[in-house]
């Protein structure tokens, strides 16, 4: 069954924001340049250095070069050498990066090689345990880890592995005390309401969901400088058909048949700076609207913030499939274009808020919530809420920027 729309609450632009919310300074493009030629400078001068490597990938993924990645990665691999001392670096610099699927065989290989190598066995386990898809590649690993699977892995891999109501009671028990531990942990607090989905309390699953409560949507104001709404979205759809760093469906991402940017905030992206300080504002007042509500989401967000966004494009067949957003605390989508068909007067491609993820009874007690695609909205809910998209079945693009509300200094997926 799907639930009815989410009610959308327009807000006054001028509103003034009390809280105490403070957005770190993003470092601009020209800065990041500079930085990846430091970086490239200094890893020419000592390639064996996986500190450097390390420092030169992150400069890239800022830059939204996350397609660079492989590439230099191999570049490391061969820069460390085969020998098992170097072997030992590259599986460092994987590890410091969360590139754990590409870990996991280099760690396996060591492990391998030195079967009484704790400290290989140590790494081995981080990876699996970083890897946050359950995969046969992930049963492999851990069988030469000799490490107890529910106890060790994930939240989200143990939810994999669950199979039992025992299964879920532990998996909402270890929920609860890492939510007692940390009140805005994303994984926790999503598999704690699928956990008690499936083991039938079905009112205290909608209540941890939450998605009448803490989801906002509104229409944002026209930023300056812009005549109408409409000019300024046709000068943001510009802005990101022209992003070089567009990629057809990214690995591990949960795009399917569309194309996704790995950043935005390229040189010359004048409406993408304007949008931002709008996303802003919107979450200053999204944190104003529902201060003293006394839940945990919102009486541990954090302080001090930083915005990764990216930008999406689908034709008629285009869609998203379930997924959350693991990093951070507010997840968002503003909607660039959307179409609509010759007899409707509604558009396409509507966001399902609530969509379940895998081992839930369909539908979820919590309801699916869809959100029409209106151009010029914003749409704001907790990075906890699973959600997908439905295609637009008709012709003509859905465009939309979206985005994640980090804790500072915390890296996104």
């Amino acid at each position: 069954m799907v639930a009815p729309p989410v009610a959308v609450c327009y807000r006054d632009a001028n509103l003034g924001s009390n809280a105490a919310v403070k957005w770190q300074e993003e470092p601009g493009w020209k800065f990041l340049a500079a930085l990846k030629e430091v970086a490239i400078r200094e890893l020419e001068q000592e390639p064996r250095s996986p500190g450097r490597w390390v420092s030169l990938i992150r400069i890239l993924k800022q830059m939204g070069r996350s397609g660079e990645v492989p590439e230099a990665l191999d570049r490391a691999s061969a820069a460390l050498g085969a020998d098992p001392e170097g072997r030992r670096d590259f599986l460092g610099v994987l590890l410091r990066l969360s590139a754990y699927h590409r870990a996991i065989p280099v760690a396996e290989a060591l492990v391998a090689a030195a079967p009484d190598d704790a400290e290989a066995r140590r790494m081995l386990e981080r990876a699996v345990i970083g890897s946050d898809r359950w995969s046969g590649l992930q049963r492999r690993a851990l069988a030469g880890t000799g490490t107890p699977p529910m106890a060790a892995l994930s939240i989200n891999q143990a939810w994999n592995l669950a199979d039992t109501d025992s299964d879920f009671r532990a998996i909402a028990a270890r929920c609860r005390a890492a939510l007692a531990d940390n009140p805005i942990d994303t994984d926790a607090r999503c598999f704690l309401a699928h956990a008690l989905a499936r083991t039938g309390e079905a009112a205290d699953a909608s209540a941890v969901m939450a998605i009448a409560d803490l989801v906002r949507i509104e229409d944002l104001p026209v930023p300056a400088g812009y005549e109408s709404g409409e000019a300024f979205r046709r000068a943001l759809a510009a802005e990101i058909r022209r992003n070089d760093t567009l990629e057809r469906d990214p690995k591990n991402k949960a795009t399917r048949g569309g194309l996704q940017t790995n950043g935005l905030g390229l040189p010359g992206e004048q409406a993408v700076a304007a949008l931002v300080e709008e996303i802003k504002a919107a979450v200053d007042r999204y944190r104003d609207s529902l201060d003293g509500s006394g839940d945990p989401f919102i009486a541990s967000a954090p302080q001090t913030v930083q915005l990764y966004k990216w930008a999406v494009i689908y034709d008629a067949t285009g869609y998203q499939i379930s997924h959350r957003h693991p990093p951070g605390w507010l997840s968002g989508v503003y909607y660039v274009s959307a179409p609509r068909a010759a007899d409707s007067a509604s558009y396409r491609g509507s966001l399902l808020l609530g969509a379940p993820q895998a081992k839930v009874a369909t539908p979820p007690p919590w309801g699916i919530h869809p959100v029409e695609p209106v151009p010029g909205r914003i749409v704001l809910f907790p990075s906890f809420t699973p959600h997908a998209t439905e295609p637009c079945g008709t012709g003509g693009e859905r465009i939309s920027v979206a985005f994640d509300v980090l804790s500072a200094g915390r890296a996104p997926t």
